[in-house]
Order: C-alpha cells, then sequence, then structure tokens
C-alpha cells in the first residue's frame, strides 16, 4: 500500500456537533495509516431526504462500480 492514494466518502445524517467529532477523529487518525494516504470528503446533514444522500452517493461512485 506504499504511495497508495485512497478517497473516502462519509455521509452522516446526524446533529452537527456530533458530525464535527467524527470529523475530528477521522482526520486526526488518518496520518497515522501511512504509508498509504487518505482524504476524506464529507457530506454532512442535520436533516436530509434519502433522495439527496442517493444523488450525492451516484455522483461519488465510481463508473466501474455501477451496475
Amino acid at each position: 500500500m506504499a504511495g497508495r492514494k485512497f478517497v473516502i466518502d462519509v455521509m452522516m445524517q446526524a446533529p452537527d456537533r456530533f458530525s464535527e467529532a467524527v470529523r475530528l477523529a477521522l482526520e486526526a487518525e488518518m496520518p497515522g495509516l501511512q504509508p498509504a494516504v487518505f482524504r476524506a470528503r464529507y457530506h454532512f446533514s442535520e436533516v436530509a431526504q434519502a433522495s439527496t444522500l442517493a444523488a450525492v452517493m451516484e455522483t461519488r461512485l465510481p463508473r466501474l462500480h455501477r451496475s
């Protein structure tokens, strides 16, 4: 995994204080996963419709994995 770069999409429907705590925890731990490099894209919302979450997932999934 040396030199590999990974992007993680984090989707969460939760109160802002909880989402922020998760973001801070991930940001603190990701550097320790070296030699791989992890980056996170956050999609947080206190209230979200299923259709909105599905649209975000659809735009973020690699085309290779779409059926």
